[in-house]
């Protein structure tokens, strides 16, 4: 799996050498059936589902190691089923916490106390799964995060409410523009009905010889280049009156968010998915937050732009 023309960084990792350990295809035998289709999807297939065709190739490994192998595994989670199982509590963050350094997700492990209650960590893998020294690593503890992140978003979400509050007062602004330029256009409208209207009297002119074919064209141009001045500038006013609506309620939204968190102050798993994107943490312990809020303001910020000399 090192080569240099395979797909992948060629490194190795726990899982991999694991499915390499149960892989029976090693020992020379073809087994197939380990997926079956179930309205047509694939899903995986018991052991009852399994064909065997032994020394259908030259074997890597012999049967005999093969099997002690299997004892060795098998013994070990056995081991593991037998001891006895305590739910883990729910983990608010998944999915949702990565290695600033390696951009890979974060781990969250128990780790058990007699005295006290569990304490939750999360933690790089590419250490132990990958190769060692191959990242800085990151560990953190759940309760310490929890804490900083909830006040990262609490400044967070002022901070957009403020900027939404500044960009919203200008569209105030430019609301009153627009309904003078959406009068402007009521009038544009009658003036089109009446340039057609005057586009089919200069042809009946340039077919009685009373205007030029010189003076048609010019004319026809200029009637028609006004009617589609009207129509992309009516377009452009529906398109950003859609965009500050569809704000307004996001920054309503928000707002009520920011209101429940002071109220009370805790994070729920609903909260964290509905306004956070992504989560970073480095060695040091520093963390970087990416919100969904921040990516709708900026998108709106761009839709914006382009209405700004309205």
């Amino acid at each position: 799996i090192t080569h240099e023309n395979l797909i992948g960084n060629g490194k190795w990792q726990t899982r991999t050498v694991n499915k390499i350990l149960r892989c029976e295809t090693y020992t020379g035998d073809l087994v197939q059936g380990h997926s079956k289709s179930i309205d047509h999807r694939q899903v995986r297939a018991g052991a009852d589902n399994l064909i065997t065709v032994q020394n259908t190739h030259e074997a890597i490994v012999s049967r005999e190691m093969f099997a002690r192998v299997q004892s060795i595994l098998d013994a070990t989670a056995g081991k593991c089923r037998s001891r006895a199982v305590n739910a883990y509590t729910p983990n608010l963050l998944k999915g949702k916490v990565f290695c600033a350094h390696c951009g890979t997700a974060l781990h969250r492990q128990r780790n058990s106390r007699k005295k006290s209650d569990d304490v939750y960590i999360y933690h790089c893998l590419t250490n132990s799964r990958v190769a060692k020294d191959s990242c800085l690593g990151v560990t953190i503890r759940e309760d310490k995060l929890l804490p900083v992140l909830l006040d990262i978003m609490q400044t967070q979400m002022e901070t957009t409410l403020g900027q939404y509050a500044l960009l919203l007062a200008d569209d105030e602004q430019r609301e009153k523009k627009r309904q003078a330029v959406s009068t402007k256009l009521g009038v544009c409208r009658q003036d089109i009905a009446q340039y057609r209207s005057r586009i089919r009297g200069l042809y009946e002119n340039l077919v009685q010889g009373v205007i030029s074919s010189e003076e048609y064209f010019s004319f026809k141009k200029q009637y028609e280049a006004k009617i589609s001045d009207a129509e992309n500038e009516l377009n452009l006013l529906e398109r950003n009156s859609k965009t500050i609506e569809l704000q307004q309620k996001r920054q309503k939204g928000l707002s009520n968010n920011l209101c429940d968190i002071r109220k009370k102050p805790e994070l729920t798993a609903a909260l964290i998915d509905r306004l956070i994107e992504r989560i970073e943490v480095s060695h040091d312990k520093q963390i970087s937050v990416r919100f969904r809020f921040q990516s709708e303001f900026e998108e709106y910020g761009e839709r914006n732009r382009p209405c700004r000399h309205i």
